[in-house]
């Protein structure tokens, strides 16, 4: 605001947004008083006698170069532009705008091309350290059987030795008290009889030494027996360690055999039902993130399925006297995942534990249960299941 010297007239000075927006407004502005006859040209016929109305224009070149406060304003806050100016603005702007996201995009895609090297990269690493990780399994594998193969001879080969033994002491025992007998029942001992007896002392002093040489065998059965479980220890971790492979195999085993006449359902025993999980989920979370809370939740305690230190089991006997695993309804795991999820999650992962104390007890993991259903035309022999667990081992362990 700008107020003469009487403090009866004043001027004012409005500002618009500097754009074309802008621009209109002030054009529609001018024009709304150029409709009552109070433009700048209204303005200049009446200066000398304006009366009490407001006169108001859009300020061009002679507003900016004249005198006075007004004019002082303008030149000191504006700048005086054609229309041509501001076009020509505008065009280097957006031309500037363009060359910035061009340069942008040719960065972006420079660094693309360098994360798709790095993947390639990656991806040939991960392909030999696979390779590496199946030669040295079966590298493990082999030196496993052979091991194994060793202990077994070794120890049939003791037990059969301790067996003869066994009879022959026996057999040696009986002669002696025959001789005993013989010797007491005579009042007089000839010279070749005290003869006869101290040789048969002697041999009963060599039967004890065997017997002796029985107990350090047992021993070695036993050092067998520890080593044994070392390799029945190893053989489960790398049972734990090929089971993200396997799951891989298992998949593709299954696309590769399916067809119209033979159909293989192949299910790791053991595994959790996600079925029970969606469902649960469903109720507790929206739509678009039940299916990846329920994932998120089962791969947890699929994971907790695996930790063999894990065993809510306890061992009580039946009617026959036989010993039963039963699950322990009172495991704290398992009633805070009740009172928590409810009945068909927990129901869920009972049916696993009992599927692992069933057909694998000695780990959580590494074996499956196959499903075959045959359906060529006429085959009477139905469907299948297969149980594949490690043979080799539960022999050694009822042999010894």
């Amino acid at each position: 605001m700008f107020w003469d010297d009487h403090q009866r007239n004043a001027q004012a000075v409005l500002r618009f947004d500097h754009d074309w927006f802008g621009f209109k407004n002030a054009m529609e502005f001018e024009k709304s008083f150029e409709a009552n006859g109070r433009s700048k040209k209204g303005w200049d016929d009446r200066i000398t006698s304006p009366g009490n109305n407001l006169y108001g224009w859009f300020a061009r070149e002679e507003d900016y170069n004249s005198g006075g406060p007004v004019g002082d304003y303008l030149r000191k806050k504006g700048e005086l532009k054609t229309i041509a100016d501001l076009v020509q603005e505008a065009t280097k702007d957006r031309d500037q705008i363009v060359g910035n996201l061009v340069n942008e995009i040719d960065l972006k895609n420079e660094n693309l091309d360098q994360l798709q090297t790095k993947y390639n990269d990656k991806t040939l690493s991960l392909s030999r350290m696979l390779e590496e990780k199946d030669e040295l399994h079966r590298s493990f594998y082999e030196e496993t059987r052979k091991l194994q193969r060793i202990a077994r001879e070794h120890i049939k080969r003791v037990l059969d030795e301790q067996e003869m033994l066994n009879i022959e002491l026996e057999s040696k025992k009986k002669r002696l008290d025959s001789w005993s007998k013989e010797l007491n029942s005579r009042e007089a001992l000839t010279e070749q009889q005290k003869r006869e007896k101290e040789e048969a002392l002697k041999k009963f002093l060599e039967l004890e030494r065997n017997l002796d040489e029985k107990q350090k065998l047992e021993m070695e059965i036993e050092e067998l027996k520890g080593k044994l479980e070392q390799l029945l220890a190893k053989e489960r971790q790398s049972n734990d360690e090929l089971q993200e492979a396997r799951k891989e195999l298992i998949a593709g085993l299954t696309d590769m055999l399916s067809s119209n006449r033979v159909n293989i359902g192949i299910k790791r025993v053991g595994e959790l039902d996600e079925k029970g999980f969606k469902n649960a989920c469903k109720q507790r979370y929206p739509p678009e993130e039940a299916d990846i809370k329920a994932v998120e939740l089962c791969s947890l305690l699929q994971e907790k399925l695996k930790n063999p230190e894990w065993h809510p089991f306890r061992v009580v006997e039946d009617s026959k006297g036989n010993a039963q695993h039963v699950l322990k309804e009172d495991d704290e795991l398992l009633v805070e995942l009740q009172e928590e999820w409810g009945e068909e999650i927990y129901n869920a992962v009972a049916t696993a534990l009992k599927e692992i104390q069933e057909y694998n007890p000695s780990g959580c993991c590494g074996s499956r249960v196959v499903d075959l259903q045959r359906k060529q035309e006429g085959d009477p022999k139905g469907s299948h299941c297969v149980h594949s667990e490690s043979t080799e081992v539960a022999q050694a362990e009822e042999m010894i």
